[in-house]
């Protein structure tokens, strides 16, 4: 009988690539803190990873490699949230980071998140691979640190909320970056189904989606689409997006409101515009980042751009 073949994001593993590509950078735009990101790659042995390692560190060859615009919407992204992180609200109690990959913030912002327990959801197979990376590199969780096993293409969030027994009605902070592309849209919305019934009235959520014509064929952005191609070929396919001014709709339907919305056009104005308004970079177009909050009782889900 063949060994059953174990689960691995290499999207995941190319996220932690490009935050160590951007750790390395001169470039003050570009210039990201995620060091473990640095001992995490020096630590794969991947083709990915060997490929990575051939460049010198902030090497703009290695990132002109991926599709146009990943890097550059990797970096604004990973600042985005990494800066949710610095500012975490003084209630927040529980957060939860779905799909986790190689995601390191719980280590690096273990001081703001000392007071929250911290529980990171991802594939067992993927969780298994990191806590073996991070036993080589030596680098230990804070104890306030959990981690649920959870397979979200065929498993619902709910039940594994339920099997670990974590409180409900808490101030959470949930994180979905670069999850929900890989799902199908009932998977999406089963997720957000769970984690409006789990957290309490003002918790929020950060997202991040593609244009649905992404999706369907019908926006054929080359950018987007040449990344959409070649994720498939790591076998992790798109599945889900959502079409341009229906975002507040979307969350509208789990009781969020929206409290920020970033389109690439807006990534580009606030992390890669230099003091004389000229654009240093172009992120990958038809993408959006999102951050709602669970609504307050008595008003109305859905308010937004």
């Amino acid at each position: 009988m063949s060994k059953k073949k174990l689960f691995y994001s290499s999207t995941a593993e190319m996220t932690c690539l490009f935050r160590a590509q951007s750790f390395g950078e001169q470039r003050k735009q570009f210039k990201g803190d995620d060091f473990i990101a640095v001992m995490i790659c020096s630590a794969l042995n991947s083709f990915l990873s060997m490929m990575h390692k051939s460049f010198p560190p902030g090497s703009d060859i290695f990132n002109s490699l991926a599709p146009p615009g990943a890097y550059e919407y990797i970096s604004a992204r990973t600042n985005f949230l990494d800066n949710l992180f610095r500012t975490l609200p003084m209630e927040c109690r529980q957060v939860f980071i779905l799909g986790a990959g190689f995601d390191s913030r719980a280590c690096r912002f273990q001081q703001q998140l000392k007071n929250c327990q911290v529980y990171e959801c991802d594939h067992p197979d993927m969780q298994q691979t990191k806590l073996a990376i991070f036993k080589k590199i030596d680098i230990d969780f804070p104890d306030n640190v959990h981690f649920v096993a959870v397979d979200f293409s065929r498993q619902s969030l709910s039940d594994a909320f339920a099997q670990h027994d974590i409180p409900r009605g808490e101030n959470c902070f949930f994180v979905l970056e670069g999850l929900t592309y890989y799902l199908d849209p009932p998977r999406v919305a089963d997720i957000f189904a769970a984690i409006s019934a789990h957290g309490c009235p003002g918790s929020q959520v950060f997202f991040d989606f593609p244009d649905a014509g992404v999706i369907t064929g019908e926006n054929d952005n080359h950018d987007s689409q040449a990344c959409a191609e070649e994720v498939k070929k790591l076998g992790e396919i798109w599945k889900f997006g959502i079409a341009p001014g229906m975002a507040a709709q979307f969350l509208g339907k789990f009781n969020f409101d929206i409290i920020e919305l970033l389109t690439s056009d807006e990534m580009e104005q606030r992390y890669f515009t230099d003091e004389n308004h000229h654009r240093l970079a172009k992120v990958m177009s038809s993408l959006t980042l999102a951050l709602a909050q669970r609504a307050r009782t008595g008003s109305t889900p859905g308010h937004g751009r």
